[in-house]
């Protein structure tokens, strides 16, 4: 029989026999790929998969957002599903139909199964729309979902995303089975995998050989440049599968986290088809770095007892199991007889995998295919952003006629870990808000729209990099597609796509198609109003009209008339300017440094306009300067320049995901003499007596405006 009748007839067996592959099992994926999904935290950077949905992703249910796949690709996707299931499931997908002939990589040859079929490690990295859901389909599928501009096209692409990333973390567990990495179809001997699915729904077997996961060293990944990039799989997630390090005599060298699974796997396990002894490939004779043992062993027959049977343990050249040797290798009957009569290991028979082998097994594989998955998911997700206040503390200013936020200014920082450069590509601005139904401004709850409203727009100025140093400044005109000052639920997202990665000794290491993100949760739009109160004055808790015979008449305790040293009058405001700064720092208003000026404003009459700036919670600075200019002949008070600052935080208006319950936030207005309001600056006359306590807000004398403001633009 020829090679080719040979490989027909191989996967007719494997069709016929295993349907699919005999790789780790359904419930085996899900249980690695959960495990990959859930750790606390990588020890390398610190990621959790979950903490990234929710900050960087807005998705506030995290690994329960539940996202409306309207794509049906599959039946066995279609539907609404969490984040976290719909990435559990793609491990479990991607061994459907006849993909799993592609999941083999022999970790010394560097080929596929029979060196016929694609390498897991090429398969991994098929171009767009090759494979469907490859590392370059997740991406594509990512970079379009945080893109898109309805929230179905949203949902259908993260869900590709995520299950394209789920597919591609089945590849790389499927290196922890050693049949997949010493090229052994092995369709009428299943091994390890049908041992681990038989146990992975026991807790105490689950918990044991989930105690120690292994992470592949991140920043190694991020600095080390594929070992196949010009073989097609220029990613660095190569690595994971084979750093081309392992030549079949440095068996030492594959103990460390900086090592391909597969060549881990291919040095120092075997499988039932490829020993020593029957394999015709050269694949290291892995019982030279045994000792033959006589262990206690579990009885068959009765749980309770123990027999005691000859294994080869593994305790020298590469792994040992923390010293102790584990097994490689039970004998056979006659090996044992051999053993015992003979006195020697010679002319041993085929050696047996059992249970107890394939336990030490899985102790040692499944923490790597564990960490190594996790690893990758970490990679893929790797690019960050950090969205800060731009130095003029407010993300956007407008006044009430120019109908909405027509651009957004926002400071971005490469946050990335390990100092991978975001270098070009391109930088956008996601804004997604929905609005309200009815006056957002008047303290209580009202409706809001069912729907998100999406505006994807590029960075205004060109910018095609974003510095990890410092941050940048980047502005963003929405191109008339403006925030409108009902809107409600408004954050924003930075997206870069283009080039990530290092460059090293070795040439350039990351990718080139590679997607970072960040997020910010801003204040929805907030009404600051400035206010000319000096129409009134407040007199023994009274509010008077400034200037009335009343309020200018009135004696106090000492019989002397309050206005010979109470300034009671009315005023007007000149040459107002308003300047905004950040809580840390002051930047002081004036006629050359402003963002808001308002040339006169009459007593008794308000001017308003809206800012983007930080949410409840933190607060920003509002400097103001300003004169006074009086109104009536009989004040003779000397009137000074004013200068003023005061401290102001964002309103909100969003439905908030806590402790399995979403609620809505809303912020609360005050009312003052006919309008509410919630923040600005509120210029008065002095009070008598001093403290006095006059509710302005009940008063039926009312405010009249909003008068125009200016914007220094």
């Amino acid at each position: 029989m020829n090679k080719t009748s040979k490989i027909i007839f191989s996967i007719l067996l494997v069709f016929i026999f295993c349907h699919e592959g005999h790789c780790f099992k359904d419930e085996t994926h899900r249980g690695i790929t959960q495990s990959a999904v859930r750790p606390t935290k990588s020890p390398d950077t610190g990621f959790n998969f979950n903490n990234f949905l929710t900050t960087k992703l807005g998705m506030q249910m995290g690994l329960d957002e539940p996202l409306e796949d309207t794509f049906n690709y599959s039946l066995l996707s279609f539907g609404t599903r969490s984040a976290e299931k719909i990435l559990v499931n793609g491990s479990y997908l991607e061994d459907k139909s006849l993909r799993y002939l592609r999941h083999f990589h022999d970790g010394l040859e560097n080929f596929g199964l029979w060196d016929y079929f694609d390498s897991a490690l090429f398969w991994a990295q098929e171009d767009v729309g090759g494979n469907g859901y490859s590392w370059n389909d997740a991406r594509h599928f990512y970079y379009a979902a945080l893109t898109a501009t309805r929230t179905d096209q949203r949902d259908a692409n993260f869900a590709r995303a995520f299950r394209s990333v789920g597919q591609v973390m089945h590849l790389v567990e499927d290196m922890a089975v050693p049949e997949h990495t010493r090229n052994d179809a092995h369709p009428l001997s299943p091994g390890i995998e049908l041992y681990i699915e038989n146990n992975i729904t026991d807790p105490l077997f689950y918990n044991s050989v989930m105690a120690d996961t292994i992470f592949f060293d991140f920043k190694a990944l991020q600095s080390t440049p594929s070992a196949f990039g010009s073989g097609g799989a220029p990613v660095p997630i190569a690595n994971l599968f084979d750093t081309n390090v392992y030549n079949g005599s440095n068996p030492d060298d594959t103990v460390a986290n900086t090592i391909g699974l597969a060549e881990y796997s291919n040095a120092n396990f075997l499988s039932t088809d490829t020993n020593p002894f029957k394999t015709s490939l050269s694949i290291p004779p892995l019982i030279s770095s045994t000792t033959p043992m006589t262990l206690e062993i579990p009885h068959p027959l009765s749980p309770l007892e123990t027999i005691k049977r000859w294994y080869y343990v593994k305790d020298r050249a590469g792994e040992r199991a923390g010293g102790n040797g584990y097994k490689l290798t039970a004998m056979s009957v006659l090996s044992f007889y051999w053993q015992n009569i003979h006195g020697t290991t010679d002319d041993i028979t085929v050696p047996i995998l059992d249970e107890n082998v394939y336990e030490d097994y899985a102790k040692l594989l499944i923490p790597r295919a564990a960490g190594y998955a996790a690893t990758l998911m970490n990679y893929f997700f790797r690019g960050e952003i950090e969205l800060s206040l731009p130095d003029s503390g407010i993300y956007a200013i407008r006044t009430p006629e120019q109908g909405g936020f027509g651009n957004i200014r926002i400071k971005a920082k490469n946050v990335t870990p390990n100092n991978e450069e975001l270098p070009s590509g391109t930088i956008e601005l996601i804004v997604k808000y929905k609005t309200a139904l009815e006056d957002p401004f008047q303290g209580v709850p009202v409706a809001v729209s069912t729907d998100f409203s999406y505006v994807v727009v590029p960075e205004a100025n060109g910018r095609t990099s974003i510095p990890k140093d410092a941050p940048v400044e980047l502005l963003f005109d929405l191109g008339g597609r403006n925030i409108p000052f009902n809107a409600t639920d408004l954050t924003l997202q930075v997206v870069y796509h283009g080039q990530i990665g290092l460059q090293t000794t070795s040439g350039f290491s990351g990718e080139m198609d590679g997607v970072a993100v960040g997020f910010k949760d801003i204040s929805e739009p907030t009404p600051i109003d400035y206010i000319n109160g000096m129409d009134v004055v407040c007199v023994n808790e009274e509010i008077l009209l400034a200037g009335s015979d009343k309020a200018v008449n009135t004696l106090d305790s000492n019989g002397k008339l309050i206005s010979t040293y109470i300034d009671v009058y009315s005023h007007e405001l000149l040459d107002t300017y308003l300047k905004y700064s950040p809580e840390s720092r002051i930047s002081y208003a004036s006629s050359t440094n402003y963002d808001v000026t308002l040339p006169l404003l009459t007593a008794g009459h308000y001017a308003r306009h809206f800012i983007l700036t930080e949410p409840y919670g933190t607060f920003i600075r509002l400097n103001n300067q300003m004169k006074t200019r009086p109104l009536d002949s009989r004040d003779n008070f000397v009137h000074w320049p004013l200068n003023a600052t005061n401290f102001y935080q964002g309103m909100i208006n969003q439905a908030v995901y806590e402790d399995g319950i979403r609620t809505r936030y809303f912020s609360g207005m005050t009312d003052m003499r006919g309008i509410k309001v919630w923040g600005g600056i509120h210029w008065t006359n002095m009070d008598f007596p001093s403290g006095s306590d006059c509710n302005e807000g009940t008063s039926d004398i009312p405010l009249a405006g909003p008068e125009a403001v200016e914007l220094h633009q």
